[in-house]
């Protein structure tokens, strides 16, 4: 019990909020805090980690494979994710965060965010995946997304979320759907475009599902 204890204490306090410097590849660090990469760090975040893109609108490629405990695209300003054919990108939920992938987190709505998943691409969303939660979002979908929890597409009154399933592009959702789930003036739109195709397990059986001006377009 002594020593299991110890063990969940040191995990905690290695946690760590980290943000990427300029535009460059995943697994490039910034220890000095110049040029490229993961701000003030030796190594790239980890299964306790939260990222975060938001660099004067800088855009972090994945062509690795790579697990973090959450990522926010755009915070306190813009930022861009990139994952590359044969890239893949995990956010795992059983780290000391929860495991959310956020698309325009935004603490103010300056900090718009875009996620670009190409063919070949791959995104495993440990929680819940949320475009449009304070600031604006979007996302364009080629490859393959996986989301274990909730998507969330337009969160907060005046914000708007949307995705772009598009001609080879795959959604896997296996909790609810909900664009403008608040019903609170926010804009959800889910594209799914010719040759896409989006897998959803719940939508809401008394429409809270799809709010206001928010839309789910097949074309």
């Amino acid at each position: 019990g002594i020593a299991l204890g110890a063990m969940l204490v040191t995990t905690a306090a290695n946690a760590a909020t980290i943000r990427y410097r300029q535009s460059g590849n995943w697994t490039e660090t910034a220890p000095a805090n110049t040029g490229p990469g993961w701000q003030n760090a030796s190594a790239v975040p980890g299964i306790n980690d939260t990222g975060r893109l938001n660099c004067g609108n800088n855009t972090v490629t994945v062509n690795t494979t790579e697990t973090i405990c959450k990522l926010q695209i755009g915070v306190d300003e813009q930022g861009n994710l990139e994952v590359a054919s044969g890239g893949s990108l995990t956010t795992d939920s059983s780290g000391t965060e929860n495991g959310d992938l956020v698309v325009g987190n935004g603490n103010n709505p300056v900090g718009t965010g875009t996620m670009l998943v190409e063919a070949g691409g791959i995104v495993n969303v440990g929680n819940i995946l949320y475009h449009g939660n304070r600031a604006n979002g979007t996302s364009n979908i080629f490859g393959l997304v996986n989301v274990s929890s909730h998507l969330w597409t337009g969160w907060k009154d005046g914000i708007n979320g949307e995705i772009n399933v598009n001609d080879g592009g795959i959604m896997n959702v296996s909790g609810m759907l909900g664009l403008n789930w608040q019903n609170n003036g926010a804009i959800g739109l889910l594209n799914i475009n010719d040759g896409g195709r989006v897998n959803l397990t719940q939508i809401h059986a008394s429409g809270n599902s799809i709010h206001g001006s928010s839309l789910l377009t097949i074309a």
